[in-house]
Parts: structure tokens; C-alpha cells; sequence
């Protein structure tokens, strides 16, 4: 892959409808990325249409770190 279109990490911490986030997570699987929910979760296509936000990443371990993070700042109380 060309480093310069190499995207190791995406955030979309608002909701997106199914239809908006299924090719994109077809294609982060296939290159062996990982799409979760905030809850840490793989993004479900089954009983829901609407996802409440979602972190793409390259690894499973760059996910939880920045989920992770993102838990940690709601937290304190700053605004997302």
C-alpha cells in the first residue's frame, strides 16, 4: 500500500446509519483492520440500522488505546 494513502486510524464518535460505515468496514477487515463501537465491540449490521459512533483502526490494539483515551476524556468532563 502507498504510505501516502495509509490511514492507521479513524474516528466517528457521532452516529452514522449502517449503509454510511458497512463498505468501509469491508474494507478495513479485508486489510486486516478493526471497526468497534465505543463500547469496544466489533460494529454489528443485525438488529440496528443506526451505529453510535465507531473507531477504525489498523490494529486492535491502537482501537482499544484510543477508545481507551476517549473514555477517559468523557470522563473528566470535557466536552467530545
Amino acid at each position: 500500500m502507498d504510505e501516502k494513502a495509509r490511514k492507521d486510524l479513524v474516528d466517528r464518535l457521532a452516529p452514522t446509519m449502517v449503509w454510511d460505515s458497512a463498505a468501509g468496514q469491508a474494507l478495513s477487515e479485508a486489510a486486516g483492520g478493526v471497526v468497534l463501537r465505543p463500547d469496544g465491540i466489533r460494529l454489528p449490521y443485525l438488529a440496528e440500522l443506526k451505529n453510535e459512533g465507531f473507531v477504525a483502526a489498523c490494529t486492535i490494539s491502537l482501537a482499544e488505546r484510543v477508545l481507551m483515551l476517549i473514555r477517559s476524556l468523557r470522563n473528566t468532563g470535557l466536552p467530545d
